[in-house]
């Protein structure tokens, strides 16, 4: 006769396999959730600092070129309005700037010419009077009761002493305080300032696979039409000199570069033709210049890239 043994686990064994699962499995849940909510935190930390840097990057970008600063209307020539406030329709921060014609009345705005403004989370910004030639910049935003901070000195090109200035400006979401102020930009007649859409020296602009069918392997044209800032020299007559050599275009095929102007705004328009093909990223420097016919701006370089995805 055939006797056969039945092999199984123990109820001793089963029951230390079981704390053993108790034990591990906490274990790795709770290293799971601190892992997701450190990675959470830190992703949330990235876009509010990212939001406290387009803060600073407008405001320097509207101030560098100051040369007089007033809680008053200026009384002759176009000026500019500075403001900082909370937006109730929008529940967001903003951060405004408007262009007025000269006042016809003492004390009044005169007609608005042109506005821009940025609108973020910010509970807090303070502008510093740090003569001479110098504001200070301040940007706060208030996460779980931690301060994110991100300042910057700008300097003022002009190299003015804000002897006008005695006093900080403070705008508070908390304690509903806002900033206004008035001011004037100088720029030397005999130079051109030109602001590229990705700051003062190089702008960059990216081609997206929405924009052209690379699946077809071959050239498709673009337009771009980017705004940006001229200031100096004749305002009517701006026009682009092309430094960029035929050996630098990479494969694309550049047709024109123009200045448009549309009221007070001037808008750099690129046509082309950009290469093509399936994984593969291009990317051309456009060296150019601004003139008037009389005077040049430096060098200012344009990046235009594609991206397929």
């Amino acid at each position: 006769m055939i006797t056969v043994k039945r092999k199984g686990i123990t109820l001793i064994e089963l029951v230390l396999v079981i704390a053993l699962i108790g034990i591990i499995i906490p274990v790795l849940t709770s290293t799971f959730f601190v892992g997701n909510k450190s990675f959470s935190v830190s992703r949330d930390i990235g876009f509010v600092q990212q939001d406290l840097r387009l803060a600073t990057m407008f405001a320097e970008n509207e101030l560098r070129l100051i040369s007089d600063i007033s809680l008053d209307i200026p009384e002759s020539n176009r000026y500019y309005k500075f403001e900082a406030f909370f937006d109730e329709s929008t529940q967001k921060t903003t951060m405004r700037v408007n262009y007025y014609e000269e006042a016809t009345e003492a004390g009044t705005e005169g007609d608005l010419l042109d506005s821009k403004k940025i609108t973020g989370e910010w509970d807090r910004i303070m502008i510093n009077n740090l003569n001479p030639g110098r504001l200070g910049f301040t940007a706060i935003t208030d996460y779980n009761g931690r301060d994110v901070v991100q300042g910057q000195t700008i300097l003022l090109e002009n190299k003015m002493s804000l002897v006008s200035l005695d006093h900080d400006f403070t705008f508070s979401k908390i304690n509903d305080e806002s900033i206004v102020f008035y001011y004037q930009k100088k720029v030397d007649d005999s130079n051109l300032v030109v602001t590229t859409p990705g700051g003062d020296d190089e702008g960059s602009i990216t081609l997206s696979a929405d924009t052209f069918n690379f699946e077809k392997k071959k050239n498709k044209s673009f337009v771009i039409e980017e705004e940006i800032e001229v200031m100096g020299g004749d305002s009517t007559n701006y026009s682009i000199i092309n430094l960029t050599e035929p050996s630098e275009y990479n494969g694309f095929d550049i047709n024109s570069i123009e200045i448009q102007s549309i009221g007070t705004k001037n808008y750099l328009k690129i046509t082309g033709d950009a290469p093509a093909a399936s994984n593969t990223h291009y990317t051309i420097k456009l060296r150019i210049k601004v003139t008037d016919g009389n005077i040049e701006s430096d060098e200012t370089a344009i990046t235009i890239t594609t991206v397929n995805n």
